[in-house]
């Protein structure tokens, strides 16, 4: 890399800007040398140190960095994960900045793209924002501004435009899934998750890992008693999206900061099928590293994360928070899906912050990051980015009618031309979405209610509930379907008069 040292950046010139990814995607003229890369520069900005796999006395910190297929310098072929644990202040987010140079530096040259998991409630990926893509959902209005506290709590509006490289918005999962492979390699994503859930249903439709269609309803179509699906579960789709809807497979790298929220130990069959999106993750997660996909998290405890996506992993990271390592002399401090650890005594309870223990079952090594600081400009703020409801007032395409249900009431199946709404147990019967009909008698699954018939509208097919009072409720609207039927049939396949 001595070469490095002969050339810079035309004066002017931004950091991100000229690079060979930033001129890709800026279209930018610069005439950079070939090495000087995204990873590279996030390198020279933050005095990294170029990485030196035989600095390790163990494998296991390059066996998981380096990624290849067939494994040529490591042990490990494909994907690769690890689960960080550490209370806060300990450095998990910084550690995890660093990490996303290394996979880029290392990595980015095959052809790796790293996504950051975005939360609208948190950016700790702000440092790396100049060489940052930001992937928004179309089917959402997003509503960016920057929060600070102090004295007094302050809000200003943010231009994302300003904040970050380049913004995109996607489609659907898959449809980000194929942006992303024909977006410049080794370049940073910041991916924002859809509140409107579009082609999340479709893709648990269409996979064989499980048996029926699960629901993903946004806030704004909710019916009945029924709540939203939480945010968080757009990221199921999202995963099994990179194992069965991508164009190519292309190394991919997921970091979820912060990821507690994603896979509660306490995760239940309740009308969002949390425990069913769970199964169906563990089972994306059993083919993630033969579809080159790299799945890193970060907890605060080991129970944050589910029992069932613990027993997956096959790297762990220890960090300096002042508590013991994992040790073979206290059998219960070996995670969940090990069955022993290569420590024998306590080597981090005395570790300050930028030092940290990475193991498998067979090996472990300390390492080291680099502080990774803010920009002046965000010191002691952090941008909140609202994802709402669209506006369709202005929107010059129609949607047309879409088929809304409680799913407290109903779960939906489908396969290839059946498309089906069946009653929750212990209720009993099913509607056939693409005609509206009742086609095995609807019994309600909860005391008090009964079901009121089916009443044709001219979008709609509205199926409604009444209570022992008599007061009525719609718990499902199919929408009428246009189906090719000649005259005197309507859009539910029954006969008119006229």
């Amino acid at each position: 890399m001595a070469e490095s040292k002969t050339w810079t950046p035309r004066e002017g010139h931004d950091w991100g800007t000229g690079t060979q990814q930033g001129r890709a995607i800026l279209d930018d003229e610069d005439d950079a040398p070939d090495w000087w890369t995204d990873g590279y520069e996030m390198r020279m900005r933050f005095g990294i140190p170029e990485f030196d796999a035989e600095a390790f006395d163990f494998e296991v910190y390059p066996d998981c960095l380096v990624h290849e297929k067939p494994a040529d310098k490591t042990k490990s072929a494909g994907g690769t994960d690890w689960l960080k644990i550490g209370e806060r202040g300990c450095g998990k987010s910084t550690d995890n900045l660093h990490w996303t140079i290394r996979l880029l530096e290392e990595n980015g040259p095959k052809g790796e793209q790293v996504v950051w998991r975005g939360s609208p409630e948190r950016s700790e990926w702000l440092p790396l924002r100049e060489w940052a893509t930001l992937w928004l959902p179309e089917h959402a209005d997003p509503d960016p501004s920057w929060e600070s506290e102090g004295e007094q709590f302050v809000a200003d509006d943010a231009d994302l435009d300003e904040v970050v490289r380049s913004v995109e918005t996607y489609a659907d999962p898959a449809d980000l899934l194929a942006q992303l492979e024909a977006h410049p390699s080794g370049t940073f994503n910041v991916v924002y998750p859809d509140p409107s859930f579009a082609g999340c249903e479709e893709l648990t439709a269409d996979t064989n890992r499980v048996a029926e269609t699960l629901p993903f309803v946004p806030e704004w179509r909710t019916m009945g008693d029924e709540t939203g699906t939480p945010l968080s579960h757009w990221w199921y789709a999202f995963m099994l999206a990179c194992v069965e809807a991508r164009p190519t497979y292309s190394w991919l790298s997921v970091i979820f900061d912060e990821a507690g929220d994603l896979t509660p130990e306490d995760a239940e069959d309740d009308e969002h099928r949390t425990f069913k999106k769970l199964s169906l993750l563990r089972s994306v997660y059993a083919d993630s590293r033969r579809a080159k996909l790299s799945i890193y998290w970060s907890a605060h405890y080991e129970e944050n994360l589910h029992h069932k996506i613990r027993r997956e992993v096959m790297w762990r990271v220890d960090m300096p928070d002042e508590t013991p390592n994992p040790r073979t002399s206290y059998r219960n401090s070996v995670p969940v899906g090990y069955g022993t650890v290569p420590m024998h005594t306590d080597v981090m309870s005395s570790r300050k912050v930028g030092t940290a223990l990475m193991y498998n079952q067979k090996e472990f090594t300390l390492y080291r990051w680099k502080d990774i600081p803010q920009l002046d400009a965000d010191e002691g703020r952090w941008l909140q980015l609202e994802l709402g409801e669209p506006d369709t007032e202005d929107d010059d395409q129609e949607t047309g009618p879409t088929l809304q249900y409680d799913s407290a009431i109903f779960s939906r199946w489908r396969k290839g031309d059946e498309d089906r709404l069946y009653v929750k147990d212990p209720g009993d019967g099913y509607l056939d979405v693409q005609t509206g009909q009742e086609v095995d008698a609807l019994a309600s699954p909860k005391d008090g209610l009964t079901f009121g018939g089916i009443e044709p509208t001219e979008e709609y097919y509205l199926v409604r509930m009444r209570d022992e009072s008599g007061e009525e409720t719609i718990v499902a609207k199919l929408p009428k379907q246009e189906i090719g039927l000649g005259d005197g049939v309507d859009g539910a396949g029954r006969e008119v008069e006229g």
